[in-house]
């Protein structure tokens, strides 16, 4: 035995039978289950990844009116509009259609309570953006959606 890997004394040890009826150990079971909550957590992290989405916004309020619909956008949030911007309006998304070229004061375009759901002020001067909704005649709480991207992209790029 002298070309052997292992030591004599363990090369005995392993073929002697005292050890033959002890109990193997297991793991205890908070392990498992220490060890399933975290493969839960990332399996749920890398399904959000592909199939989530995150996006950039700007809340604004908009006005809907003998059947048109106009989304009032703060001046100083007007220049991240991009022509595939987007609007929702309860739970509805709809495409921008135009955006006016010069800014209008908000309190000769907006009532109070429309000034205080677009978070603006009186001497606040708005971009009007037109849309396509066909909503009834209201003030409603909206955000322009300015891009939409998967997390995944985020990582991969």
């Amino acid at each position: 035995m002298k070309d052997s890997l292992f030591r004599e004394k363990a090369y005995k040890k392993a073929l002697s039978p005292e050890q033959i009826n002890d109990y193997i150990k297991t793991s205890k079971p908070g392990v498992w289950v220490m060890l399933a909550a975290v493969a839960i957590l990332l399996l749920g992290g890398l399904v959000w990844g592909v199939f989530g989405r995150i996006e950039m916004t700007i809340d604004c309020v908009a006005v809907c009116k003998d059947g048109d619909a106009y989304c009032y956008i703060s001046e100083k949030d007007a220049d991240k509009l991009s022509d595939d911007a987007f609007v929702r309006i309860e739970d509805s998304e709809y495409k921008i259609n135009d955006v006016s070229q010069l800014p209008v004061p908000a309190v000769e375009e907006i009532s109070p309570y429309g000034l205080h759901l677009g978070g603006l002020e009186d001497d606040d001067w708005v971009y009007a953006a037109a849309t396509d909704a066909a909503l009834n005649d209201g003030i409603y709480k909206a955000c322009v959606i300015l891009e939409s991207v998967s997390p995944i992209s985020l990582i991969l790029n």
